[in-house]
């Protein structure tokens, strides 16, 4: 007669669902470490892509500036040339009324 052991019985039971259940959380943990990995190289490729942007604004911001700058010497140029041309037509005028005699170069 065989003797009965309950905790043999219940090792046959148990060693195939550990095996199991480890087999399970490895692959978890495989898992998560693929998941580490992904997410670690997106958010260093943000960064690079936030760290491109901003140099690109930078560079934008100094074109604006200087765009500006060219704009202000622009209409700071405009200004002059009219009111030279003012004085000229005024001058134009006042000759063809008679007001004012040109100067003759000898």
């Amino acid at each position: 007669m065989q003797d009965f052991n309950p905790n043999k019985d219940i090792t046959k039971k148990i060693k195939p669902e550990y095996k199991k259940i480890r087999y399970d959380v490895f692959n978890i943990l495989r898992d998560q470490s693929e998941s580490i990995h992904i997410l670690t190289a997106s958010l260093k490729y943000n960064e690079e892509a936030q760290g491109r942007a901003y140099e690109r604004i930078k560079l934008d911001k100094a074109r604006i500036q200087e765009l500006e700058t060219g704009a202000v010497e622009q209409d700071a140029l405009e200004f002059i040339l009219r009111e030279k041309i003012d004085g000229l037509e005024q001058k134009i005028k006042s000759i063809k009324d008679g007001t004012l005699v040109p100067r003759r170069s000898n």
